[in-house]
């Protein structure tokens, strides 16, 4: 388990972009995905075993403070994840977010951060 964590924060691998786009529906009509049910689980499988504050020997690349383990660093770099992520698809190193997981990262940077 270890060491497949270490292996995701290796060096980029190039990824396809994700093809995602805003749902073109209002925020309460969709799923729920505020940080507690479900942000926080998505940031802890895919970003914090290099993206931790709790974590500063072992971080693959990734720079001190850009930490995605609280509702607040999220939010605070949102725009950067949505690049990243859904746009670039660069991130997380190596890719394996679900095509799914992608499509509710995209509700959860438009709709999730505004509760």
């Amino acid at each position: 388990m270890i060491l497949l964590l270490l292996a995701a924060c290796g060096a980029p691998s190039p990824v396809p972009p994700p093809t995602t786009s805003t749902p073109a529906v209002a925020c309460g009509e969709l799923p729920d995905v505020s940080w507690d049910a479900w942000g926080n689980g998505f940031f802890r499988t895919y970003c914090t075993a290099c993206h931790s504050s709790a974590n500063v020997a072992q971080r693959g690349g990734a720079p001190i403070g850009v930490d995605f383990d609280t509702r607040a660093a999220v939010e605070a770099r949102a725009s950067d994840v949505r690049r990243v992520v859904l746009e670039q698809g660069t991130m997380p190193v190596g890719g394996g977010v679900f095509p799914d997981d992608l499509l509710l990262l995209e509700v959860f940077l438009s709709c999730g951060l505004s509760d």
